[in-house]
């Protein structure tokens, strides 16, 4: 789930846990990940990224679909 967040989403749940969020795109995968491990701090990340993930899930298509 995390590997499908794109970067301005990682970096939202990086900078909510006070982490820092600069760097490529899989050096923030290992940082959410990392926070993920962390049990204080498991659910609360977990929450955040399906919040974030289901925003980016419930989006419409930036363009119309043909019907046919």
């Amino acid at each position: 789930m995390i590997a499908s967040m794109r970067v301005n989403e990682l970096q939202t749940v990086l900078s909510m846990f006070k982490m820092p969020k600069l760097g490529k795109k899989q050096e923030l995968i290992q940082r959410c990940t990392d926070l993920l491990r962390t049990p204080a701090l498991q659910i609360q990340v977990a929450n955040q990224v399906k919040i974030l993930v289901g925003k980016n899930n419930s989006r419409a298509a930036p363009y119309s679909v043909p019907m046919r």
